[in-house]
Formats: structure tokens, sequence, C-alpha cells
């Protein structure tokens, strides 16, 4: 298969871990023929005392995995980041390592040299820009950065300046989009987050989870990684007036002590207090965290799904821009969906439902159960099936192509 081009990627996720946008496109682009590397940066001193440090090897190395090359940072190369030029050299031994990686690929299967894409889905990687200096340097904004705990006027100097010297700024939704400098709001092509529909409408083919099966209906179920942008009072009150509803959650808790170190209210705190008392009530399930290749199984035998975030609370400020990863799955269940009021769910009325308040969230939940919420099984699916990753990685790769060619 001919080499479309190159990208070298960064992104602070383990490509290893949950599935994200990052996975979800990158490989499907190294599918259609694109000579991908993916890395987390280069480690440094600050993280040796960290289990994931010492498990590093000394030499730098790397692996590979679903089409694309896994960048396996070495500690001979951490980095001291107080010490600039020490960082600014590590910088770019680490960059030349990776398109050394890059050329290998070409000459192992016969390539001509292609045009280098720098494809940043972190502000924090800045610093490889001029590392890199690629042909082109993509910034696709996944999240709503400047609203995130702990954001430094230095962190927006650095977001801006990305911003700026991008020649593509891709957004996984309008609301993520608004949080860019003014002058950037137009150039941002918008890719929204998909899911692989398929798999979700044929969930119900895969066998029947033990932990699942013993929990009676009503199921109403959350989905996803549990932080502060998830509305656990919220939930807990739903879940106390319910009685006879069963809440299942599904998803790893996230580790809270950086951010709650960034807070300034006790709203984390509440939280914490909430996530251990909700598991107290009997009609509540924690299942824990689950492979993305399990989901399907467990989703698809509810009767509904749910996105309930914080969207008013201080300290996940970001929630209200997200656009949930699971929208699209829980569409292509073809059960009810009930959300939080989003931007993201705006598109979607007519097979989501949105609620805001307790009595809104109940009364939704309700109708879900009983009359089926909004939309019908076949227009949920209908919605989810458009909303594919196989267009959104087509909608990418004309994007970075029509780049490309222009100049």
């Amino acid at each position: 298969m001919p080499n479309k081009g190159n990208i070298i990627a960064f992104d602070i996720n383990p490509w290893q871990g949950p599935w994200m946008n990052r996975q979800q496109l990158l490989s499907r682009l190294a599918q259609r023929g694109w000579n991908i590397v993916y890395s987390k940066g280069q480690c440094t001193l600050w993280d040796r005392n960290d289990a994931p440090f010492k498990t590093l090897p000394f030499w730098p190395s790397h692996d590979s995995a679903n089409g694309v090359t896994l960048d396996v940072p070495g500690k001979v190369l951490a980095s001291w980041p107080v010490i600039a030029p020490w960082r600014q050299l590590c910088d770019f031994l680490h960059a030349w390592k990776l398109k050394r990686l890059l050329l290998e690929n070409n000459r192992q299967n016969g390539q001509h040299k292609q045009p280098l894409i720098g494809y940043i889905f972190h502000p924090s990687f800045y610093p490889y820009v001029q590392a890199l200096k690629p042909d082109y340097l993509v910034f696709h904004v996944r999240d709503a950065y400047p609203e995130e705990p702990g954001w430094t006027s230095n962190d927006q100097m650095i977001f801006e300046k990305l911003a700026d010297q991008s020649d593509l700024i891709i957004a996984s939704g309008q609301a993520m989009a608004s949080c860019l400098p003014s002058s950037h709001h137009e150039r941002a092509v918008i890719i929204p987050n998909g899911a692989d529909a398929e798999t979700f409408i044929n969930g119900t083919n895969a066998s029947y989870p033990d932990d699942l099966a013993q929990i009676p209906h009503p199921r109403v179920c959350y989905a996803g990684r549990l932080t502060a942008k998830i509305d656990l009072p919220l939930l807990y009150e739903l879940a106390l007036t319910r009685p006879h509803y069963h809440f299942i959650i599904i998803g790893l808790i996230a580790n809270y002590g950086l951010l709650a170190s960034a807070s300034s209210s006790n709203g984390l705190d509440v939280w914490l207090h909430a996530i251990q008392e909700i598991q107290k009530l009997p009609n509540v399930h924690y299942l824990g965290a689950k492979d993305p290749t399990e989901l399907p199984a467990y989703i698809t035998r509810t009767d509904v799904n749910i996105m309930i975030y914080a969207t008013h609370s201080k300290n996940a400020r970001w929630a209200k821009f997200c656009y949930p990863l699971k929208l699209h799955e829980y569409l292509a269940t073809g059960l009810p969906v009930v959300s939080s009021p989003l931007a993201a769910i705006d598109p979607f009325q007519d097979v989501v439902a949105s609620a805001n308040s307790k009595e809104e969230w109940l009364d939704a939940i309700d109708d879900a159960i009983n009359n089926g919420g909004r939309g019908t099984k076949e227009q949920r699916q209908a919605t989810a099936r458009l909303n594919n990753w196989e267009n959104r990685t087509t909608l990418l790769e004309e994007t970075i192509q029509t780049l490309i060619h222009k100049t």
C-alpha cells in the first residue's frame, strides 16, 4: 500500500489505555496507508519514582499495535524540565529518534519520502514543534483545555502559540473550538467523536456478563471514566428516589491527587464522598472498569443509558464543553439515552432526552423506561451509523490531504 504521508502524533495518554478518539482515528489512518508514530513524549526525572518510569528500558525502543508504531522512551534521555538547555537537547534527540522510526518504516516498505506531519493532541507538547520541525503542524483540540483545573497563564500562552503556528486546527466539537483564541474560531475544522456503530448494534450477540446477569431490571447505566465531571451527588439522589430502579456504574475511578490539590473549593470533597456513599445503596451496582471489547455486552442489556455531567460544578467547568465518546455508542445500542444539557447533543434532540434538574432527570428516566424515551430504536441506530469512526476518519484524511495539496 502506498505511503500517503508521515505522521508523528503526541498525546498524554498511553496507547494501550482506554480507547479515545486518538486511537480510533490514528489506527484507521494507518489502515489506509499512513505511516504513523505515536508518542507520549520523553520521560522526565520528575517521574523517576513512579512505577511506569521504573519499567522503562534504559535505551529508547519502540513497539507496534493496530498498525501504529508506538514510541517507548528510554531513561537515558530523561529530561529535567526546569533546566531549559537539557530539556531542549532531550526534546531534539527524542524528535530525531521519532523521525528515524518513520524513515525505517518507509525503507522497509520501499516507500519514497513523504511530508512530515506533526499531530499534537495536547498543548503540553508544543516544545516538540521546534525540535521536530514538521512540514505541516496539526493541532487537534480534544478538550476544553483552558477550563481544566490548574490551568495557568503559562499554559494559556503555550496554547495560543500552538494555535498560532498550526497549519490546521481540528476540534472535537464546536464548544471546544470556542475555547481557542478568537482569531482561530473560524479556522477550526469540526470532527466530532464517533462510534464503532456495528459493534454496539450487535452487542447482544456477545455472551451475557455474569456480573450483570444478577442485577434486576429496570437498569439505568452510566459507562465511562469516573472523574469530577460526573454528577455523582445527583446520581445518588436519583437512586434514592427510585429505589426500584437499578443504577449500574461501569468505569475506572480516576486518581484525584493532582486535581484535588488544584482545587480551591470543597467541591471535590463532596464528589469523593458521594462516590463512597453511592456504592452503599442497595440499588447501585459499581461493576468496575471493563475492557473496551466487553462494553457492548453491557450497555446493550440495560433499559436506559445516561450521560450525567456536573455542568455547573466549579471543579468540572470543562464538562459542558465535552463531546462524549459514549454518545454514539449509546445510540448504537438502540436503547433510550438521557443526557445532561450539552452543546454536543443539541443536534440530536430527536433521539436524546436532555435533563438538568433532579425532577427533569426523574421524568426523563421514567419516560425512557415506561414509554421508550426520545426517538425510536431504529432512529437511534441510524444516527449512530451516520456518525461512525470510518466517516470521521474519511473527513480527517480528506482535510489533511487538502492541506498538503494546496501547498
